[in-house]
Formats: structure tokens, C-alpha cells, sequence
């Protein structure tokens, strides 16, 4: 999920929760993870009678502001690990899920991702954010040590700046590019001829999902009247919508973290902005139209799949008995779980531990079925996967549509 992955302090009239993308991040949870981190509690995992374990490692932040996803992300990767130990493990051998915090610090995570290497794992899954993974991508491929991150989606985490692969890196999520042209796709296919968008200049993701939803939506017949720009340290957007309600969009884009678009589209409504809204995986909360006070009715947006099939309600129930404490389950918890089923299948398919195969079965991976949705590897280890069409209805989130993969 995602250079815009952060917590924002703003002085919004309504009450915010910090239940990153779903997740019931309760008082205490930072802590439990600390201590499940610290004390080994990470599974029921003892080395079998034919050998050592198979060692994965899991870093991500689990104590600092992005642990609503770091925490859900290592649950579901434990859930995954117990769930192929508890079904005779992987050639013979049990799966040891070692687990390091990185605190979402791109150095953090480099030391933690150098630990899990001396500590014998074959494999690293983490982190949720890009710029720990961009930082990781190199000393991977320098120790030829497969790195499968979850939410990470700058382009910059699978290639360097010059355009070429990280031979050891892959993602369990799709790129900001991907959702963009997806979403502008398919806005042109529903008969949106002309839209308006407000884009934030301070963040990478608004901006990256904004290019490609441009370009995507004018090749497609569509036509952008008006792009207006603000920033995340704003709280007023009423200029840079007054001008777009002037120009009279059958769609308004906002390419925003939830937080904001809840903010902006209040102000939108008040203004009398009335035509149909629309964004990307970064309104996906299961509380956003709450948030918006209803302002989000009639909305949509375009994500991965968290929680549509029957197998990953099925997660989520499990998850919840699990960890009592949770009052929801994060979507990261299924990437959690995506990342180390792909690992251990990789292992069964390549009968082999041996890093170098694991990298090859990744690279050439087709029709994969996660929890997340099916998914394929493209030639630079991005994910073609099928986006689901999420709809505010009764400030409930709903499903709408699905779109392909091309």
C-alpha cells in the first residue's frame, strides 16, 4: 500500500481512528506485537524430525506510526507459515517465520534485513511501504536473497532509477501506475466523458495514480477539463473546488489517502459539487463513508481485492478468532498471507530451498491465486491482477464491479 502511507494529523470536524485499511488497531497492539516479536511468539514452529526449519523472514514496521499495517501484514504471514506446518510442511521440513521490526525506516529495515539474511532465512517478506523496499532491493540482489514486498507500490521498489530489475525483488500488490490507468479506463468504458481532478503535489502516489489515470482516460475518450493542485499540510480546498465545480466534470477524481477525502469531499458537497466521485485504493476503509458524514454516496473506487472471495471471509473469521483484540482485519493481513503461500509454493513446485529457484518460480509465476486475487508477474516483477469496483452505499463499502487484467 504505498508512498502515502502515513498518519496525518488534521484538524478535521469529525473523528478519525486509526484503522489503517481496515484494521481495528487497538490500544495495546503495538505492544502485544512487540512482545510476540520479542519472545518468539510467532507460531507453533519446531524444527521436524527430517531437519532444520525452512527459514523465512518478515520485516516491516511493528512499533512505529505504520504498525496498523506492519502487524496485520506479520499475523497473516504467520497464519499462512502455521497453516502449511500444520499440513505437513514443505518437503519434509517445517517453515520458521522470523520476524524483525524494521519501524518503517528505510535504514531499520536494511539492518533488519541484513539480520534475517545471518540468520539463515531463504527469503524475506516485508515491507509495507516503498521506501524501506527501495532501500532493500539492492542488498537482496547483492545476496541473491528473494525479497517479496506487500503494499509497496513506487515503481522504484522492483527497478533502479535507470530502469533496470532488481533481479531478487518482487511485490505482492500492484503499482500506483496500474490502479491509474485501470480507474481511467474504466471511467472512459462507463460513459464518463469528461473529468475533473485534484491532485496532491506533496505526495508521490497522488501524483503518480493522477498521470496515469490522465493519460489512460484521454486515450480511452475521455477528457480531463480541469486539473487543480493542492497539498497535504492543507485543510481548506474550497478554492481549488469552487473552480471545479466551474467546470461542470461529469466525474470528480481524488487521488487522495482517506483521511483527506473524507475532508474534501465535505467541502465539495457544501459547495455543491454533485456530480459522481471517484478514486483508488487509498480511500480503502471499511469506515470512510462515516468519516465523509455521508458527503461519499453514490462514490466509488478501484482497489485489489480485500476480503470479496469466499476463502478470504473465510481468512478473516480466523484472523478475528485469532486475535481477539482486533475489531477488524486489516487488508495487509491477506497480503501477509499472499506472500508466504507464494513462497511456499514456489519451494513445493521447485522442490528446492535453494534461493536462486524460489527467484526463477517467483519471476514466472502465472495465475497465481492469493487470497488478494488472482494474480501474474510481468517483466518487471509487477502484478497484473484483478482490480474489484468498491461503492459507498449507506456509508457501507460495497462491491460494484471487477475490472480485468488487460
Amino acid at each position: 500500500m504505498r508512498n502515502y502511507k502515513r498518519i496525518i494529523a488534521l484538524g478535521l470536524t469529525f473523528a478519525l481512528t486509526i484503522a489503517m485499511m481496515g484494521c481495528g488497531k487497538e490500544e495495546g497492539t503495538v505492544e502485544t506485537a512487540k512482545t510476540e516479536m520479542e519472545e518468539g511468539k510467532t507460531g507453533d514452529t519446531e524444527k521436524s524430525e527430517a531437519g532444520e526449519t525452512i527459514k523465512i523472514g518478515y520485516v516491516n514496521d511493528l512499533t512505529g506510526d505504520g504498525a496498523g499495517w506492519g502487524v496485520p501484514g506479520m499475523r497473516g504471514a504467520q497464519m499462512a507459515a502455521d497453516e502449511i506446518n500444520a499440513n505437513g510442511g514443505l518437503l519434509g521440513r517445517q517453515i520458521e517465520l522470523i520476524i524483525q521490526d524494521g519501524r518503517g525506516d528505510p535504514q531499520d529495515s536494511v539492518n533488519a534485513f541484513n539480520k534475517l539474511i545471518g540468520d539463515g532465512c531463504i527469503a524475506v517478506v516485508g515491507t509495507t511501504t516503498s521506501g524501506p523496499n527501495i532501500a532493500m532491493a539492492p542488498i537482496a540482489d547483492a545476496a541473491e536473497i528473494p525479497l517479496v514486498g506487500l503494499g509497496c507500490s513506487n515503481e522504484l521498489v522492483t527497478v533502479d532509477e535507470s530502469g533496470n530489475i532488481h533481479p531478487y525483488s518482487f511485490r505482492v500488490s500492484c503499482i500506483d501506475n496500474y490502479l491509474g490507468t485501470a480507474l481511467g479506463t474504466y471511467l472512459a468504458d462507463k460513459g464518463y466523458k469528461t473529468a475533473g481532478i485534484l491532485i496532491n503535489q506533496g505526495d508521490a502516489y497522488s501524483v503518480g495514480i493522477s498521470e496515469a489515470f490522465v493519460k489512460s482516460y484521454e486515450e480511452a475518450g475521455g477528457e480531463v477539463v480541469i486539473q487543480e493542485n493542492a497539498y497535504d499540510t492543507d485543510s481548506d480546498f474550497r478554492a481549488q473546488l469552487t473552480n471545479i465545480k466551474a467546470a461542470e466534470p461529469e466525474v470528480f477524481v481524488i487521488p487522495w489517502v482517506y483521511t483527506y477525502v473524507a475532508l474534501i469531499s465535505q467541502q465539495a458537497r457544501e459547495l455543491g459539487l454533485d456530480m459522481q466521485y471517484a478514486g483508488t485504493d487509498a480511500w480503502d476503509v471499511f469506515d470512510l463513508g462515516t468519516m465523509a458524514n455521508g458527503a461519499l454516496e453514490g462514490a466509488f473506487y478501484c482497489g485489489k481485492q480485500t476480503f470479496v472471495s469466499e476463502e478470504s471471509l473465510a481468512f478473516k473469521d480466523k484472523y478475528l478468532a485469532a486475535y481477539p483484540e482486533e475489531t477488524e482485519c486489516g487488508g495487509e493481513s491477506l497480503l501477509g498471507w499472499d506472500a508466504v503461500s507464494w513462497l511456499g509454493k514456489a519451494i513445493t513446485e521447485t522442490n528446492s530451498v535453494v534461493p536462486a529457484d524460489i527467484r526463477d518460480y517467483l519471476e514466472n509465476t502465472k495465475n497465481y491465486d492469493g487470497l488478494a486475487g488472482e494474480f501474474s508477474v510481468d517483466e518487471f516483477h509487477n502484478l497484473k491482477i484483478e482490480l474489484c469496483v468498491y461503492g459507498i452505499e449507506n456509508n457501507e463499502r460495497t462491491i460494484v464491479d471487477f475490472i480485468g487484467v488487460e
